[in-house]
């Protein structure tokens, strides 16, 4: 009977085990705060689609839009006056994002502007990771940091630390100041810059 207990015991001990690692493995997925109203007609799409004042609720940041849709593997497509909020500090916008549960990204597009504390960056397109708070960018991208700007053609951005890595025709300028690079790095907290290729 003991024995039986005991096996019953471990059994169940690995049972939890293995539902906490599975829990911790998987990834937090969207979830819909609000919206005027949620349709969905197959003969239009396989998706829900969610129409006025969107709001959605992704990892620690909140997400307003004017319409979306959801998709059966939990990704989600946002239209149209998109803001994403992720602590006081730090708000993104554009018109046009994709959300990535499996990834715990956001890619946004159009008119897009990325604010965090005193500084921004402007781009066509830019991938927010918002696990590890960082910034990518693969196209022309503008820097502002109070005077200084910086023009680069691709960069990561570190909301954390504070830090930039830019790359690919680098045009810094802050008042007569002028520097063009190859590739740079800027440590705004410890406030020193490191170039890493052929420098003017």
């Amino acid at each position: 009977m003991r024995k039986k207990l005991r096996d019953i015991l471990v059994l169940f001990g690995l049972l939890s085990f293995s539902v906490c690692a599975l829990a911790q493995t998987e990834k937090e997925q969207v979830q819909i705060l609000g919206a005027g109203t949620i349709e969905r007609d197959p003969l239009i799409s396989e998706a829900n689609r969610l129409l006025g004042n969107v709001k959605l609720g992704f990892g620690d940041a909140i997400l307003y839009c004017d319409s979306a849709y959801r998709f059966d593997d939990g990704k989600f497509e946002v239209f149209s006056n998109v803001k994403v909020v992720n602590d006081p500090a730090t708000t993104l916008f554009a018109e046009y994002a994709i959300l990535n549960p499996e990834s715990q990204t956001i890619t946004v597009r159009e008119d897009v502007e990325f604010l965090h504390e005193d500084m921004s960056i402007k781009c066509p397109e830019l991938v927010y990771d918002i696990e590890n708070k960082l910034v990518n960018y693969y196209q022309r991208a503008l820097f502002v940091d109070g005077e200084k700007t910086l023009k680069s053609n691709t960069g990561t951005y570190s909301s954390e630390s504070g830090r930039l890595y830019a790359g690919g025709n680098v045009i810094i300028e802050e008042g007569t100041d002028f520097i063009a690079s190859d590739s740079i790095a800027i440590d705004k907290e410890d406030k020193y810059l490191s170039i890493f290729k052929r420098t003017h």
